[in-house]
């Protein structure tokens, strides 16, 4: 029947797959992990500061660090293998920049 009213009338009807094949999504489990603040030095009153690659280098190893923390110490309960391992990935460089920040 969908492919003749594609046919015959021109149109598209998509496949449902929700709940009960309605576009109701299905229920899932969701489990969300909220870890420490991490402090960030502030540069005044100023947003336009530049702040250094060496803070920026700082900053960003500490969150990665405190992800991966946070994956091995909930990943039981998201139903994680335990020798499953959180790899982040590094960003490629931008050709734009130069290969700079």
């Amino acid at each position: 029947p969908r492919q003749w009213l594609q046919k015959h009338f021109k149109i598209a009807l998509p496949i449902l797959w929700g709940l009960s094949g309605t576009p109701a999504p299905r229920p899932a489990v969701l489990l969300v992990a909220i870890g420490k603040p991490i402090p960030v030095p502030s540069n005044g009153r100023d947003p336009s500061a530049k702040v250094d690659d060496a803070t920026v280098d700082r900053i960003h190893a500490e969150y990665v660090a405190a992800v991966q923390a946070l994956f091995e110490g909930y990943k039981s309960a998201a139903g994680y293998a335990p020798h499953r391992k959180l790899q982040v990935l590094r960003a490629p460089e931008s050709k734009e920049e130069g290969g700079k920040r």
